[in-house]
């Protein structure tokens, strides 16, 4: 890992993960998926982007994550409807 990736990785570390933790066992047990889905989507796409621009050897993990984020969004696509609705 760079220097400059070290340094983004501890300023994460100091935030805490109790977020990450939360959606995903709302996952795992199928519990408020739509809005799960919509939380973790921007923490996903910044590791992308973090491993796309400063650890690109560990993109791949990143990219199944994401992947996988954007197949339950079209999986759940039913739920996501009435939010772009204008009453």
């Amino acid at each position: 890992m760079t220097e400059q990736a070290g340094e983004f990785m501890g300023a994460l570390s100091k935030a805490g993960y109790i977020l990450e933790v939360i959606v995903g066992l709302l996952l795992i047990f199928n519990k408020f998926v739509s809005l799960s889905l919509i939380v973790i989507f921007p923490i996903l796409l910044n590791v992308f982007l973090f491993h796309l621009v400063l650890d690109i050897g560990g993109i791949g993990g990143s990219l199944i994550a994401i992947g996988l984020n954007i197949f339950l969004f079209i999986a759940y696509k039913e739920n996501y409807k009435n939010i772009f609705k204008v009453n």
